[in-house]
């Protein structure tokens, strides 16, 4: 797995997560105590599970199953901030995708390569 693929992607689901429990528990925000903030806190700990996971699997059939779950999570993530109108919750799960698409398809040792 790629490292910087994997920090995207924990740095993302965090601030995912950090941005939908901002939004719920702060007033006046226009997501305050509202099921859609919590289940995209949701999808943001999925995205840190799923990073934390990943950076422990070696290659094989079930690394694959994550690395679709973990997508899907993104984009529905994505989603979800889409429709809360918090674009700062987009822009965080988008990152998070970014870095699993790196961690996925990249090569982590370039340098072999040469």
């Amino acid at each position: 797995m790629h490292r910087i693929g994997l920090l995207l992607l924990a740095v993302g689901g965090l601030a995912v997560l950090c941005l939908a429990l901002w939004g719920y528990f702060v007033p006046l925000t226009g997501i305050e105590s509202s099921v859609g903030a919590l289940l995209a806190a949701l999808g943001g700990l999925a995205l840190v599970l799923g990073a934390v996971v990943l950076a422990g699997l070696d290659s094989g059939g079930g690394r694959g199953f994550l690395i679709t779950i973990v997508i899907l999570a993104a984009i529905l993530t994505a989603v979800a901030g889409w429709f809360l109108l918090h674009y700062f919750i987009v822009l965080a799960a988008l990152i998070a995708l970014l870095g699993v698409l790196i961690a996925a398809f990249a090569d982590p040792f370039p340098e072999d390569a040469l």
